[in-house]
């Protein structure tokens, strides 16, 4: 990542992720929790034909997960994960901009 030269000449592109992971809107929950937990992120962008559709965050797994104190089975908690699409959990509605925006 290359540094600013001067404050106010900052871009967004001094700071992004060029190619970051992502996933698909029809991938499950695990395999999002999967690549949160192997790569060590926090945020997935997702992509429909190609398009950024939506993020998926580690507060939204948190939020769907179910808790360990519900008395599930480790079979239908695993469930969960397995069942759910990544599209019923995502943040829609994104502000996104391009590379050369300024900062």
């Amino acid at each position: 990542m290359a540094e600013p030269k001067e404050i106010g000449l900052s871009r967004v592109r001094d700071y992004m992720t060029p190619d970051p992971q992502t996933l698909d809107v029809r991938n499950t929950l695990l395999d999002a929790v999967l690549m949160l937990r192997r790569l060590e992120l926090r945020h997935i962008p997702i992509l429909e034909d190609s398009r950024l559709v939506g993020i998926l965050t580690d507060r939204d797994v948190g939020r769907v997960a179910p808790s360990m104190l519900m008395g599930l089975s480790p079979q239908d908690y695993n469930r969960v994960f397995e069942d759910t699409s990544i599209a019923k959990v995502m943040t829609r509605n994104l502000h996104s901009t391009t590379p050369d925006a300024p900062l």
